[in-house]
């Protein structure tokens, strides 16, 4: 069975890898353009040479970065601090919920996270003999994303009235994989429901753990693209006006 922290460590062991390349190429840039490209700039200047266009455009950024940091600082501090308030409201917070649930590379990660997130919830508060209304209502308490918040406690109210919960939750199919609904009515059927929940854990452990590996992949892949035209770039910048 997955366990949330053990969840939170792989996603954080996931990031490291993309969060380090984007900040060895915000160095590596920000150097470039602070003190390579002005260099370049004085070099051509004495040489009355006339920059070609990538050149002109490399010596308007360091000029615009060398001499405008402190505002570019106070506007990205702003932008934080904005952010942070903005995400604090319901309808900011819906925006970004369903922006993930919506977005090709995040969709399938955000449901197996919180159908995974479900299950560990449901089988630890099923077995302190909670019952499963007042588990669904419980894990939608817990539960940081909205529309998942809305399922539970909807299902919730739907098992108090009657309902079996893969009933209550199939609904919900665009929120939580067929897979666990099914293996949830074959759970009730059975009476086996915690070794069910305890054998979809696994699985599901096992699905994120391949997603965020294919994601971390991915990410690494698509920024060494963008570093290698960064390089790329500068060094035509600073070549092309010599040639």
């Amino acid at each position: 069975m997955i366990k949330e922290g053990d969840l939170k460590l792989k996603i954080r062991k996931t990031l490291t890898g993309p969060l380090v390349m984007i900040a060895v190429m915000t160095g590596i840039g920000a150097v470039i353009l602070t003190v390579a490209v002005p260099k370049l700039s004085l070099l051509l200047g004495k040489l009355e040479i006339t920059p070609p266009l990538t050149t002109r455009i490399a010596i308007s950024l360091s000029r615009f970065l060398v001499q405008e940091w402190p505002r570019i600082l106070l506007f990205l501090g702003v932008l934080v601090f904005l952010f942070k308030i903005a995400s604090k409201t319901i309808n900011s917070r819906k925006f970004l919920d369903r922006l993930l649930l919506r977005s090709p590379l995040t969709s399938q990660l955000v449901r197996k996270i919180n159908t995974a997130h479900t299950i560990e919830k449901l089988n630890f508060l099923m077995a302190k003999g909670v019952s499963l209304a007042e588990s669904l209502e419980n894990i939608a308490g817990a539960t940081g994303n909205f529309y998942y918040q809305d399922a539970l406690i909807s299902a919730a109210q739907k098992v108090k009235s009657g309902l079996r919960a893969s009933e209550a939750l199939r609904p919900y199919q665009y929120l939580f994989p067929l897979i666990f609904i099914q293996m949830l009515e074959v759970g009730e059927d059975t009476g086996q429901l915690p070794m069910v929940l305890e054998k979809l854990g696994y699985f599901f452990n096992d699905e994120i753990s391949r997603d965020l590996k294919s994601l971390a992949v991915f990410a690494e892949l698509v920024l060494m693209v963008l570093f290698g035209a960064l390089v790329g770039f500068f060094a035509i910048s600073a070549i092309q006006p010599l040639i």
